[in-house]
């Protein structure tokens, strides 16, 4: 499962929806004002709100391509990116980025 596959996204969403529902579900027999329950508050929220940012996160790098793998999300790419142009009527963009520069005389 690739950091840019819609399995991941989908399974992300999915618990994100899960986890809300589990909150809101729970929050009524969290009511009592002991420490306890104020710290179950605090776990379902934050564990909501994690969700609902990584829903969201997955979603922005499948569209914008931030990071294509998890391997380039941690930092562990080795290898050098490459660089492609992708605007209209400019030839074939990859050859004139990678093209040799000759140092002027």
């Amino acid at each position: 499962m690739g950091l840019t596959s819609n399995k991941v996204l989908a399974v992300t969403v999915l618990c994100a929806v899960v986890m809300f529902t589990v909150t809101i579900w729970l929050w009524p027999r969290l009511a009592r004002q002991n420490w306890k329950t104020v710290l179950g508050r605090l776990g379902l929220l934050l564990a909501t709100q994690l969700l609902v940012f990584a829903a969201v996160g997955l979603a922005t790098n499948k569209s914008f391509l931030f990071f294509g793998s998890w391997t380039d999300l941690f930092g562990q790419e080795q290898g050098v990116g490459v660089v492609v142009d992708h605007s209209a009527g400019l030839g074939s963009g990859i050859q004139e980025i990678l093209a040799p520069v000759h140092p002027a005389s």
